[in-house]
């Protein structure tokens, strides 16, 4: 996560804090300790809240994924999000569509998961994998020949695609 330049500002802030809390600490004056402790750990806090969680909210969310299944006006028959968690992505659905869901319409699935269902699945179920991830899986290959959709930081496969891709390099039928 890449926090903006008035995150360091802050962290100075912190430190500063900090360091006049020692200093007050060890004259003897109580009083200055607490109150140059509290601004530091205000200015740690304002850091974190402006400057990191902005940060980790856009790169942890599935916002865009379900912006683009919102897009797509309905939802298919399945959806598989690799190796994270499907919170975020049913809270930003659009209401009239997550009122049609169903349990195990959406579902968090590991890799290997994918990989023992792939011969066997329906084709249409969706895939989506965070592009990150993508160089390292495909037994090696990568998954860059196989035919996606963006949707922000991932990558929307049919599982129809993964299947042609990816059983000629595990040894499938």
């Amino acid at each position: 996560v890449t926090a903006p330049a008035a995150a360091g500002i802050g962290q100075a802030l912190a430190l500063a804090g900090a360091v006049l809390a020692l200093i007050a600490w060890r004259r003897g004056t109580a009083g200055r300790t607490l109150a140059w402790l509290a601004a530091s750990m205000a200015a740690v806090f304002v850091t974190l809240m402006t400057g990191l969680v902005p940060g980790v909210a856009r790169d942890m969310s599935a916002r865009d994924l379900a912006r683009y299944l919102d897009a797509r006006g309905a939802l298919p028959s399945q959806v598989w999000v690799v190796d994270e968690r499907i919170g975020s992505l049913v809270f930003y659905l659009d209401p009239s569509l997550r009122r049609n869901l169903t349990p195990g319409r959406f579902d968090d699935v590991t890799y290997n998961v994918v990989l023992r269902r792939l011969a066997t699945a329906p084709a249409g179920v969706l895939v989506a994998i965070d592009a990150r991830e993508t160089a390292r899986l495909g037994r090696g290959g990568g998954l860059d020949d196989i035919k996606y959709d963006r949707a922000g930081r991932y990558r929307v496969y049919t599982l129809g695609a993964l299947r042609d891709g990816l059983l000629p390099r595990v040894g499938g039928p």
